[in-house]
């Protein structure tokens, strides 16, 4: 039998549990998090949380992943920095992107490396996108 829901990233049901301690870091906005604000009462519980997004599109290309493709064909467009923005609309507070590209003007921008190709790049990126958030209203 084939369940008509989402596919959820495991840490969906401990975040949903504790969502004052969640934060979701994953790198394809319409396979992972699409899913995620599909659910009920999730965009809501966000709108009211500062949520902060790094773009996984760096210099026009996905980090990781099809994504730049999906972005081409699903938004009809480029793959950018503010493809990503614009496709989180009014969820966000704060947006992160690789320094020196494009970034969107509506909202605080944090630029920064976000190519994490290790340890020490992951806790560095992570230690400035908190202390980003920490700083918006």
């Amino acid at each position: 039998m084939v369940e008509d829901r989402p596919f959820l990233p495991s840490c969906v049901p401990a975040a949903l549990a504790h969502p004052r301690e969640a934060g979701f870091i994953l790198p394809n906005l319409y396979v992972s998090i699409d899913p995620i604000l599909g659910l009920d009462g999730i965009r809501p519980a966000l709108a009211a949380r500062k949520v902060v997004a790094v773009s996984p599109i760096v210099g026009g290309k996905a980090v990781k992943g099809p994504l730049a493709g999906m972005v081409e064909t699903l938004a009809g467009r480029p793959a950018s920095a503010a493809a990503m923005r614009d496709h989180y609309g009014d969820l966000l507070r704060g947006f992160v992107v690789e320094a020196g590209d494009e970034a969107p003007a509506d909202l605080p921008v944090l630029r920064t490396g976000t190519v994490i190709p290790d340890a020490t790049s992951r806790a560095r990126l992570a230690r400035h996108v908190l202390g980003f958030a920490q700083g918006l209203p």
